[in-house]
């Protein structure tokens, strides 16, 4: 009995190593498709996230467009306004554009130019003429927004308003 003792024993080493050898390559499959699952999964998070942004995006872009349509819409009908037929003279009326408009303030205060109107300079001679312009250009072409004047005289639209603001209040020293 004794050497049919051993035998046995080899057999059953071998059989545990048979059926560990048949059970981790499953075990390893399934790890392989947890992995390939949980990555799609991912996958599919960080996709869903862009289109949620690009979602987003497509709004916002839907809302801006809505806005500068109207805001064209509306200096349309402030142009149309603007060139109305009179109905006596049947004349146009006439536009004048901003170089003139600036052009007719600037004769009130020799020496002082076109250029230095839209320069960087904050000098307290240049501040007065400055705000005039704006105002003028405000008041004769209300076609105008204050970030078109503001492109014009190469300033933000905030500019355009305190100018405005100061000489209507006669804040201007």
């Amino acid at each position: 009995m004794s050497i049919h003792v051993p035998v046995l024993i080899g057999q059953q080493e071998q059989h545990k190593a048979l059926r560990a050898s048949l059970l981790k390559p499953s075990t390893s499959v399934e790890s392989q498709q947890e992995k390939k699952i949980r990555t799609l999964e991912a996958t599919v998070r960080s996709l869903r996230f862009e289109l949620d942004k690009r979602d987003a995006e497509i709004r916002q872009l839907k809302t801006d467009v809505a806005d500068r349509n109207a805001r064209v819409l509306d200096q349309a009908h402030k142009l149309c306004e603007l060139m109305r037929i009179h109905s006596d003279e049947e004349e146009y009326v006439e536009i004048r554009s901003v170089k003139d408009i600036v052009d007719e303030v600037l004769q009130d205060y020799p020496g002082i130019t076109m250029a230095q109107i839209v320069s960087v300079r904050r000098t307290r001679e240049l501040i007065t003429p400055r705000h005039r312009c704006y105002y003028e250009v405000y008041r004769q072409r209300p076609d105008l927004s204050f970030p078109a004047i503001g492109r014009y005289f190469k300033r933000d639209h905030t500019s355009i308003i305190s100018g405005v603001k100061k000489l209507r209040t006669g804040d201007e020293r």
